[in-house]
């Protein structure tokens, strides 16, 4: 059941701009106030959650602490993320919160909010709301959200109370050597609260790649990287290895050595082992690992990959890709990672007891589409088997057919930056996953070829 929401506002408030059209345009949140002027109202939060934005934002002033914040709220508080603006906000990125719990002033100033010297906007809230991640095309008309929402200050009523979990059973240590790499640096950070997965794009044992980050021409390190046979510890844990630019201090770094970012699901699943590598085998080696930092550091078995970019406020496993720009700007371990069998692994290693499979969501396409046609194709920012033919076909009818975002792109055959945020774009306004990869589904909404 999802715990209860609050209203944004106090006694007295006031809806003084709907959600819908407004002005010959469409105004994507609902603003309140009250009779007699609302500066300084007190803001508080609508639900449980993690505060992802903070401080000064186009459209809703500054310098901070004026402007907005955003809260991402978890599954268990109903999910999604709400946005307020016009504010001075009283509390932090990477800061928890309580539905109810005040974190925020509405901004005195009315010049942050819209108006003009002729046409003064009075001081209110906007509040806007997406229904599932941080995400501005997905917003919704918050006031049926808000549902039965309480007053703040209201109590909540009792819950039961989280059933205590059972102690896991003592996990064996999942490494069978070490080679130590010099490329690292002393961690400067508490401990992290992220376990990165990432690719090798190359090579093939754990031993190669140990060696190739032993040199320290290499500038690269992981913590700990496998094969199907062995497990090595490349940097210490109590080190940051040089892994993932600015996210090296945050997260435990582990990578699948031999792997690629544009392997298939069913390649990362392979239990064949005639073209010398058994992958299933090597998944599940990587879960140990995985498993093995989850209990010593209590890091929760979660795929928190596909939220944030990067995923301030959540604790578990997710993606170099997850890290965004911050972290490298890489997009390994690509789309086919097998996500989900994965983490059945590793809460396997962790309960001791055989886990269900954990059903995966279904593909998302574009109806009236057909992405069999396009069975196969994969490209994206950095992949080096990208096919320039696809690429070329690709620019062309992004800049042909979507001219108002798409009419500056060269077509070149190089799948560079432009070419990735016109994809984003178009998958945003097509109802698809905003990745930036062109699999068979894009391909067949865009009608490539």
């Amino acid at each position: 059941m999802t715990p209860p929401r609050y209203w944004p506002l106090g006694a007295g408030r006031k809806v003084t701009s709907p959600f819908g059209p407004r002005s010959g345009g469409f105004h994507y949140g609902t603003d309140f106030g009250r009779d007699g002027g609302s500066a300084n109202m007190p803001v508080y939060a609508v639900a449980d959650g993690t505060v992802i934005h903070a401080g000064a934002a186009q459209g809703y002033g500054g310098p901070d602490p004026a402007g907005w914040l955003v809260v991402d709220h978890p599954a268990d508080a109903g999910g999604g993320c709400s946005e307020y603006g016009h504010i001075i906000r009283e509390v932090a990125r990477g800061d928890r919160v309580r539905a109810g719990q005040r974190i925020g002033r509405i901004n005195p100033d009315s010049r942050t909010n819209g108006g003009t010297a002729q046409n003064p906007i009075a001081p209110h809230l906007h509040l806007s709301v997406m229904p599932h991640a941080y995400n501005p095309a997905t917003k919704i008309d918050p006031i049926p959200w808000l549902g039965a929402a309480l007053e703040p200050g209201d109590h909540r009523p009792p819950t039961t109370p989280p059933e205590q979990p059972k102690t896991p059973p003592i996990l064996a240590d999942p490494f069978t050597g070490a080679v130590w790499s010099p490329n690292r640096h002393r961690r400067s950070k508490g401990t992290p609260r992220w376990i990165v997965v990432h690719t090798q794009e190359g090579g093939r044992t754990a031993r190669g790649l140990a060696g190739f980050l032993a040199n320290p021409a290499s500038k690269v390190s992981y913590h700990s990287v496998n094969d199907e046979h062995e497990v090595l510890k490349v940097v210490a844990e109590t080190d940051a290895p040089w892994a993932a630019a600015g996210a090296n201090e945050y997260a435990f770094h582990h990578c699948f050595a031999g792997s690629y970012a544009g392997w298939s699901r069913n390649k990362w699943l392979e239990t064949d082992a005639t073209d010398g590598k058994n992958e299933d085998v090597q998944l599940t080696r990587g879960a140990h690992v995985i498993a093995w930092w989850s209990h010593k550091y209590r890091i929760p078995a979660e795929w928190i990959g596909g939220r944030n970019v990067p995923p301030w406020g959540h604790d578990g496993i997710c993606g170099h890709i997850d890290l965004g720009r911050w972290g490298g700007g890489h997009t390994d371990p690509g789309p086919n990672f097998p996500v989900d069998e994965l983490l059945r692994r590793v809460r396997q290693f962790l309960t001791g007891v055989a886990q269900p499979p954990i059903p995966k969501p279904p593909p998302i396409g574009v109806p009236g589409t057909n992405p069999d046609h396009y069975a196969g194709v994969l490209l994206y920012r950095g992949r080096p088997g990208n096919n320039p033919d696809q690429v070329r076909a690709v620019q062309r009818r992004l800049k042909a057919a979507y001219r108002a975002y798409a009419g500056h792109l060269a077509v070149d055959g190089d799948f560079g930056t432009q070419t990735e945020a016109a994809v984003r774009e178009f998958q945003r306004r097509s109802g698809l996953v905003d990745d930036g990869i062109v699999g068979p589904m894009t391909a067949a909404a865009l009608k490539a070829w």
